[in-house]
């Protein structure tokens, strides 16, 4: 198994006497980005957030960067492992006060200059979060996220309110760090043209199980539903 890849073996998870999660078993691998794709309700939030430990599991076992994952402290495994939601979750201030704040609160020395350039802000610390677009709010939630240079970024729906030309840009930048080999992604999407742009592999969620795992869009060619 990769050090940095995420399995699951057999993993289920109930609300209320509710299925959630039935018996998921998958593997990411080495895919730079893995997809999780299906409809709203499918199960793919849910996926998500047992990667980060914001919930556990009822039962199964879950390995994360080589180990299982309760082995791993939560705030230990949210540095290696950050999350990206569908609305940006920024502070009142600046965009500096928000990407530095993840910094130093796990004691990770920052270039800020080099970590708004990355996300393509150059020279836009001193900005008020509150004056910013959507597309660029997003830009400042994964700057936060790599500024304590994570090895998987996690993305839920993370384009879902942008426009086009925001969705490609966000896209793009993605494409350009998980291609550097430093960094995996798991992106959620209801999107196939997502889909097929992101690289195409990953599941096929449904009713919260697995219904298909590999090339996606082969598999929806075919019919299935």
């Amino acid at each position: 198994m990769s050090s940095m890849s995420i399995t699951f073996d057999n993993v289920s998870v109930k609300r209320e006497a509710r299925a959630i999660l039935s018996r998921i078993t998958f593997s990411t691998g080495e895919v730079p980005v893995f997809i999780l794709f299906g409809p709203s309700g499918s199960g793919k939030t849910s996926l998500l957030r047992l990667i980060n430990r914001l919930d556990e599991p009822d039962s199964g076992e879950i390995c994360v960067l080589g180990r299982p994952i309760r082995e791993h402290l939560p705030t230990v495994l949210r540095r290696r492992v950050g999350m990206i939601f569908q609305e940006p979750r920024l502070m009142d201030g600046t965009v500096e006060a928000n990407i530095r704040f993840a910094a130093e609160y796990h004691g990770i020395p920052l270039d800020m200059e080099a970590a708004l350039e990355r996300v393509g802000l150059p020279g836009g610390g001193s900005r008020d979060v509150r004056e910013l677009s959507g597309g660029e709010k997003q830009r400042v939630a994964l700057a936060r996220a790599l500024a304590v240079d994570p090895d998987v970024l996690l993305l839920d729906e993370p384009t879902a309110s942008l426009d086009r030309q925001a969705v490609l840009k966000v896209e793009e930048l993605l494409l350009n760090l998980t291609v550097e080999g430093k960094l995996r992604a798991i992106f959620v999407t209801h999107d196939l043209a997502q889909v097929s742009r992101l690289g195409g592999t990953g599941l096929v969620l449904s009713g919260g199980t697995v219904v298909h795992e590999g090339h996606i869009p082969s598999y929806l060619d075919g019919n299935h539903v």
